[in-house]
């Protein structure tokens, strides 16, 4: 399970919103977000971001959630999950199985 802080994300859905384009899931240097026309705005997972996690944990991680290969997919800004999201401020839930991705929403606690 990788996740994504709302705060970041939301960033994301808006420009891809903003330039009619898909959201592009992305693991390579990290796993990240990112709208397909816009390339300046990233919402990394947390633990994920190469700029401040140690190169040997977050490649652990991302390679032990979503396999070794670098991939990219593609999702429409407008579905409903990511509509959920921008509305009640909570983060996504990223899990994935042999043959498919599954986004769902995770509503942060004090302690998290």
């Amino acid at each position: 399970m990788l996740r994504f802080a709302a705060a970041n994300l939301s960033f994301v859905i808006h420009q891809a919103r903003f330039h009619h384009c898909q959201m592009m899931l992305v693991k390579d240097q990290g796993v990240y977000f990112l709208a397909e026309n816009d390339t300046d705005i990233l919402a990394y997972a947390i633990g994920c971001n190469p700029a401040v996690d140690k190169f040997d944990d977050w490649w652990e991680l991302s390679r032990k959630e979503l396999g070794g290969s670098d991939f990219v997919e593609y999702f429409n800004p407008h579905d409903p999950v990511f509509s959920e999201l921008l509305e009640k401020n909570v983060d996504l839930i990223l899990d994935a199985t042999p043959d498919h991705l599954i986004l769902s929403l995770f509503t942060p606690s004090s302690d998290s």
